[in-house]
């Protein structure tokens, strides 16, 4: 019986075997290790989110909602060594559109602009029918209904003690938002009515009848008309009604 001779690879052939493993186990090492260091986008979304959400000045019972603008399926930056640090660029206190710059100062330097909207939906005071100019707002002129505050340009109310007895500057249709800009301070004393004046201080005052000769708010400054001398004077608006002299 004849023993068959063992097969040996030339010596040539299993060095490029041995370098071509050697390459595959390079490139797997590579492959994994660049898959540890990649930023996760998650946190650098979560980054962001924070910033927003500190910087704005949500209500009470406001509902915050944030949409970011997605990131490049290609964005391959480098994992940060230490927390991601996040400002805002761009965003105002009400909500609305926002840039918010995304900052890694450990190991790998790189910044990123992180871009969005952001939503405040809070109850707001509506007209609740419609309303004449010079209204003297009562709770039963009010309603309440959610809105985007950032789309509120003209301003908004939020509590029903803000506009209550206050007048209104120009006429509101039903459901049309009160601005606080779009009323004024109730007038106390208004022309041609009749007034109560009070001059000195204590047991010492004087209470006399007189006519207003102008429109008056809280603590302003208005002419009036003592009935029974015809004087023309000045006071203060002290109360409905009431102008103190001398001030």
């Amino acid at each position: 019986m004849t023993l068959g001779r063992p097969t040996l690879r030339p010596a040539g052939c299993a060095r490029r075997t041995l370098k071509l493993m050697l390459s595959m186990a390079w490139l797997i090492a590579c492959s994994e290790a660049g898959a540890k260091k990649t930023q996760d986008p998650e946190l650098i979304r979560a980054s962001a989110r924070g910033a927003v959400l500190q910087a704005l000045k949500a209500p009470e019972k406001a509902n915050v909602s944030l949409t970011f603008a997605p990131l490049s399926d290609r964005l391959r930056l480098p994992a940060c060594g230490q927390a991601l640090a996040a400002k805002p660029l761009m965003l105002n206190a009400q909500g609305g559109p926002f840039s918010i710059e995304v900052r890694c100062s450990g190991g790998p330097s790189w910044r990123l602009y992180v871009q969005g909207e952001a939503s405040l939906n809070s109850p707001v005071l509506l007209a609740a029918r419609d309303l004449p100019r010079g209204t003297v707002l009562a709770k039963a002129d009010l309603t309440f209904e959610t809105r985007a505050l950032h789309r509120l340009p003209g301003g908004y109310a939020l509590k029903p003690e803000d506009l209550l007895g206050r007048r209104l500057r120009q006429p509101l249709q039903a459901g049309q938002v009160v601005s606080p800009r779009a009323t004024a301070a109730p007038l106390w004393v208004r022309l041609g009515e009749p007034v109560t004046l009070t001059s000195g201080q204590g047991g010492l005052a004087v209470r006399m009848e007189g006519i207003a000769l102008s429109n008056g708010t809280e603590n302003a400054t208005v002419r009036v008309r003592n009935a029974r001398s015809q004087r023309v004077m000045q006071g203060r608006v002290v109360a409905p009604g009431t102008v103190a002299l001398g001030h």
